[in-house]
């Protein structure tokens, strides 16, 4: 408990900050009131009934979060969650990872998903359905993996939306590998 809240006193000092440049004090008890009291650099003032209270409150309205806001982050969080609610599903767990590496490139996977726009992602998507020309199922297990990580994205309350869901897998099956070898037999027409 006493590391988490170092963690976030540290989180706090990087945006707590005076004019100039010096980190601001993270607030003092007011024995007259009973509460400890803080000042934000915007000129709101903030109370709380304890300090881990008050630190909580600047936390929040600061934006800040100890959860790693990254795609990545967030994706090593929904895999946690993951295999605390279904235990047995290794299997499931080692293809959300092979998922990972294969459809979520250095770039995109280091970016912020609180800054990841709709068109972003459809253009991101786009742009790995025409080089890599992956085959429809391939395409079902990426926005799979996209419905993940959003989905836990808005658990931990980085998101309110899940904006994966505007990737239509039929916008970009046209991108996708047709080829025959692949087809099941009942599509395919014998004369």
């Amino acid at each position: 408990k006493k590391e988490i809240l170092e963690k976030k006193k540290r989180l706090i000092s990087e945006v707590h900050v005076g004019k100039r440049g010096d980190i601001l004090s993270f607030g003092k008890f007011n024995p007259n009131k009973g509460l400890y009291i803080v000042k934000c650099t915007d000129g709101k003032q903030l109370t709380a009934v304890s300090e881990e209270g008050l630190i909580d409150s600047l936390m929040e309205h600061y934006g800040l979060s100890l959860t790693d806001p990254t795609i990545k982050g967030v994706f090593e969080e929904a895999l946690k969650r993951y295999e605390m609610k279904h235990p047995d599903a290794n299997r499931t767990i080692i293809n959300y990872g092979y998922d990972f590496n294969r459809f979520i490139d250095e770039n995109f996977a280091s970016m912020d998903i609180r800054k990841i726009t709709r068109e972003y992602l459809e253009n991101y998507t786009l742009a790995y359905v025409r080089n890599n020309r992956p085959k429809a199922t391939a395409l079902g297990n990426y926005k799979t993996l996209l419905n993940l990580i959003y989905e836990q994205a808005i658990f931990l309350g980085l998101v309110d939306e899940n904006i994966a869901k505007y990737v239509k897998r039929k916008d970009y099956t046209e991108y996708c590998d047709q080829s025959l070898a692949h087809r099941k037999r009942k599509d395919v027409l014998l004369s």
